[in-house]
């Protein structure tokens, strides 16, 4: 799952790479997820987008990268890579990765002109890549080898392993195109064992409660029996407290999606052309596509909720408006709407609190109704700035928390757990069979294989931000909905560190289940 903090495998991080690495996890939106491959989720079939011809460099994404980076310079000796015609512009990229993992040497300059957009290296010089690429390789002894992969569109998700065992998760997106370059990359550590042990032996709920405590001052959860549509609770924490949800809040959005097809007013085969004043983080499949490209609303929404694709999103948002969002928070019970109102498109988050903090000083003054006309008017009127400069940093610590108790959406565990009622009963509905779809295609952690029959998912971040939420059916029919969520207001904490506490918890459920 690709969320706001990135893990890094060690604390020492150029500058340089380390300024880009903030820039593009906060840049991945308040929850950018991709589906972590394992033995029970197997590359689905995406659908298909249809895109104008491309002449011209799209616009691309910042790059991501994880792996720890040293001053000390790498000596490179040229190399000719040569690009079978049979394959496609993922498989040479993720071979090359591979190769260079087990021979750093041959990521030269031309080499790396050759792998990587002209964006992702401005960024990211070639020798802070080269240095990744050698830090990364000595965490483990090669040869690596390509386990298994995950693709969606023009970005990929796949699982590398070393000789000794070890395992990392690779994901990439490249250009539009046979040729594509990398657009975007990220290398996380992956402890297949530490995730069995944290669902196999979760420990109590006293154990589980001092893991959380230790990670973030503020730990919501709950857990709920879903019997007859009804959300009943089965433990809690503080879950009458509306926590920041990061992208959890799709959710809404594919519900407002899912009643809309309902009514026939939208089809899930109907395209949506990109528009430049919809375009959000330079993360993602849509962003790069150019004005006027196509997409279908159902691929809008597989992109929405199993890579928390931003600019995806407000396409939606854009498509349904903004008041049907609201609409559907109040008819399924969301106790926090008045938080989540008026519903901010992506774009408009960063804008308010992240590119420009004066705006949200204004918006955060105003009543709803003046809020709606400053969003309809300044904010449309204002400009993302990697847009013209994919470089763009700022003069902000973007890696710290930036107002996540005022700038964000919110909702408490039920209000979650209401939501994804909402949801089953709409992908049972003849037609909206896609929901479902949508919701299985990442299952967010590496859960065994058998544990559970179905795996619906969707998780968010920001800096100071987690929070995961799971519908769950069980092999012998029981349904659970578990919502966690962590924050911290003063300081960031990693992923990794929310997501095992979080397999302990929903390891927790399964046992007793059992």
């Amino acid at each position: 799952m690709l969320l706001f903090e990135l893990p890094v495998a060690s604390g020492r991080m150029s500058g340089v790479l380390a300024t880009v690495l903030v820039l593009a996890t906060v840049l991945a939106a308040c929850g950018g997820e991709t589906p972590r491959p394992t033995a029970s989720t197997p590359a689905t079939t995406p659908t298909p987008v249809t895109t104008s011809p491309v002449t011209t460099s799209p616009v691309t994404t910042s790059p991501v990268t994880t792996s720890p980076v040293t001053t000390s310079p790498v000596t490179t000796s040229p190399v000719t890579t040569v690009e079978p015609a049979d394959t496609t512009a993922l498989d040479r990229r993720i071979a090359f990765v591979i190769d260079a993992l087990d021979d750093p040497s041959i990521a030269t300059d031309d080499a790396l002109a050759e792998q990587f957009a002209p964006s992702f290296l401005t960024a990211v010089p070639a020798d802070d890549v080269r240095q990744v690429l050698v830090d990364t390789a000595a965490l483990a002894t090669g040869p690596w080898s390509l386990v298994e992969r995950a693709d969606e569109g023009d970005s990929t998700v796949a699982a590398i392993e070393a000789l000794d065992g070890t395992r990392l998760t690779l994901y990439l997106v490249v250009e539009p195109g046979d040729q594509g370059r990398i657009t975007a990359a990220q290398i996380t550590p992956v402890d297949p064992a530490a995730f069995e042990t944290a669902f196999s032996d979760p420990g109590t709920v006293t154990e589980i409660d001092a893991a959380l405590d230790a990670i973030a001052p503020r730990a919501v959860y709950g857990v709920y029996d879903v019997t007859d549509g009804a959300c009943t609770a089965l433990d809690e924490r503080a879950a009458n407290v509306a926590a920041p949800t990061g992208s959890v809040f799709k959710l809404w959005v594919l519900a407002a999606l899912g009643r809309a097809v309902e009514r026939g007013d939208v089809d899930w085969d109907d395209t949506v052309a990109v528009d430049p004043a919809l375009r959000s983080s330079p993360d993602g499949e849509v962003y790069p596509l150019q004005d006027g490209a196509t997409v279908t609303v159902r691929r809008l929404a597989e992109l929405m909720i199993s890579i928390s694709d931003n600019t995806a999103t407000d396409h939606l948002i854009g498509l349904l408006g903004r008041d049907a969002v609201e609409s559907v928070m109040t008819d399924i019970g969301v106790s926090s709407v008045d938080r989540n109102v008026p519903f901010l498109m992506t774009r408009e988050l960063f804008l308010l609190k992240f590119v420009d903090p004066t705006l949200g000083d204004r918006y955060l003054e105003l009543d709803v109704d003046a809020r709606r006309e400053f969003l309809d008017v300044e904010v449309a009127a204002a400009s993302l700035p990697w847009v013209d400069d994919p470089s763009w940093t700022g003069d902000r610590n973007l890696g710290t928390p930036q107002r996540i108790d005022e700038l964000e959406w919110f909702a408490t565990p039920a209000d979650v757990c209401r939501t994804f009622v909402d949801l089953d009963r709409l992908a049972a509905t003849p037609g909206l069979e896609p929901v479902a779809d949508i919701l299985e295609i990442n299952p967010g952690l590496p859960f065994p294989d058998g544990q559970w029959e179905t795996i619906r998912f969707k998780g968010g971040s920001e800096p100071g931000v987690v929070m995961f939420a799971y519908w769950l059916a069980a092999p012998t029919g029981e349904q659970r909905v578990v919502v966690l969520s962590l924050s911290d207001p003063e300081s960031a904490f990693p992923e990794l560190d929310a997501a095992l506490p979080a397999a302990r918890l929903l390891g927790r459920v399964a046992a007793d289940l059992a």
